[in-house]
């Protein structure tokens, strides 16, 4: 009667604990990979600042100014 083996319940009952135990802490670790840091972005590309010379170039392509007057200031600009 007394054999030890302890029923069907302790053979079960281990694979039980263990797969629950599993289980915990595949979800820990699950858990901390997605609290870890969020993807990267891209760094953002500041657009260069627009100088005296390429202001003066839109305004000459726009028809603002004529191209004496365009030669003239930007010449002007380079000295």
């Amino acid at each position: 009667m007394m054999d030890g083996g302890g029923g069907w319940w302790t053979g079960g009952g281990s694979l039980l604990v263990i797969a629950l135990f599993v289980s915990v802490v595949v979800m820990i670790v699950r858990q901390s990979n997605t609290n870890a840091d969020p993807p990267h972005e891209a760094p953002r590309v500041e657009p260069r600042p627009r100088g005296a010379g390429d202001l003066l170039a839109e305004r000459f392509a726009c028809g603002e100014i004529g191209e004496s007057e365009y030669r003239q200031r930007r010449d002007a600009l380079r000295s």
